[in-house]
């Protein structure tokens, strides 16, 4: 559903969205933690997918616009074509 208001340019109520899921994720996150300490063999199942989640609930969004490697591909094109850079 977030990604929906994204791409509908609705980047308020996108960017609740996201708060709203990396809340629930991290009370999982907790969640799971909590139920699995002192249990070896829960632990080591767990540690994988509990690093990646924690690792997901961190991460930011990227800035809108063209990526750095976009930008240099379109004006090394332009230089190629002699255009001016613009």
């Amino acid at each position: 559903m977030a990604s929906r208001y994204a791409h509908a340019k609705q980047f308020k109520r996108h960017h609740r969205q996201l708060r709203l899921l990396r809340s629930r994720l991290g009370r999982i996150i907790r969640d799971i933690r909590r139920k699995i300490t002192g249990r070896p063999e829960l632990e080591a199942v767990f540690e994988a997918p509990i690093a990646r989640d924690a690792q997901i609930r961190s991460q930011q969004q990227r800035q809108r616009g063209h990526a750095p490697e976009v930008e240099c591909i379109i004006y090394e094109g332009m230089r190629i074509a002699g255009l001016p850079e613009g």
